[in-house]
């Protein structure tokens, strides 16, 4: 349940609050790269408050590098999943009924790649 809460968090953040904040900003709307990395920090620091809270609350039980660890792994996840993204759209069109808007279509892109490693994990480790 965590984990699930943990990706709509992501996923609200990388929908609504990423975007608000990247379009306020005039050099980061206009090249790609800023916009990536702008969002890979977004979601480093919403992660990295998101563990320290649960660890406030012992819910988790990490230390400060741990939470680090975690915090730009799911960086760094994004940053890729938008580069990844980039990629398919380049060459397909990319078009879900029902579902309007680039945000929406990547947020559900990269949630989706996170939701891949959070399995996986869940698959190796017992």
């Amino acid at each position: 349940m965590n984990k699930l809460l943990n990706l709509v968090i992501i996923f609200i953040a990388l929908k609504y609050l990423l975007p608000l904040i990247i379009t306020n900003i005039r050099p980061v709307q206009t090249n790609l790269l800023f916009t990536n990395l702008t969002m890979a920090c977004g979601v480093f620091l919403i992660q990295l408050i998101y563990n320290y809270i649960m660890k406030i609350n012992k819910i988790k039980d990490m230390t400060l590098k741990e939470n680090i660890y975690n915090a730009l792994f799911k960086g760094v996840v994004v940053l890729a999943g938008s580069y990844i993204y980039e990629d398919i759209k380049l060459g397909y069109n990319i078009n879900i009924p029902g579902i309007e808007g680039d945000s929406t279509i990547k947020s559900v892109f990269i949630v989706f790649i996170m939701t891949l490693f959070i399995l996986t994990k869940c698959l190796i480790t017992p």
